[in-house]
């Protein structure tokens, strides 16, 4: 079994990343809107020199998808090397992505909060926007997106 104890970055140089996108595993895996909508993401980032981990995206939309240890040991490295971390769930809901968001929170991780539509209800989460602790992204338009890629390219 893989742990991160076991796996360290030294010997994985694949999992540092800039941004980590906690999301809906198996919506990203099942909604094609919403798979899309994560393709755009990556794309805008990569087009701007920022490495983005999705989970799904790097198990080919959950047909390579690895144990369960594994994955998770996979994803906390990532996260842990990650300069910071973007939760998207466009009305899905995950209870693996809200952890996620905990152990950023708990790591001092700058966080975001992607919002698909204004009315979208993000329950618990507006207490980290009202606090201060993140930062709610409507998505969609290009300049919401560029200034994400510029405040992280900035070395958050």
């Amino acid at each position: 079994m893989i742990t991160t104890q076991t796996m360290h970055l030294d010997c994985h140089p694949e999992l540092r990343y800039d941004l980590f996108v906690a999301v809906s595993y198996r919506g990203a895996c099942s909604d094609s809107r919403y798979r899309h909508q994560l393709e755009s993401l990556v794309e805008k980032a990569a087009a701007n020199g920022i490495r983005v981990y999705v989970a799904p995206l790097l198990e080919a939309w959950g047909q390579q998808r690895p144990p369960r240890a594994t994955g998770i040991a996979r994803d906390l490295l990532a996260l842990r090397a990650a300069r910071g971390l973007m939760l998207f769930l466009a009305g899905h809901s995950s209870d693996g992505a809200l952890v996620e968001t905990g152990i950023a929170l708990g790591w001092g991780k700058p966080l975001f909060l992607l919002r698909d539509s204004v009315d979208e209800d993000l329950g618990y989460l507006q207490g980290l926007v009202d606090t201060g602790y993140a930062r709610l992204v409507p998505f969609g338009p290009e300049d919401e997106l560029n200034s994400i890629v510029t405040y992280i390219s900035r070395g958050i």
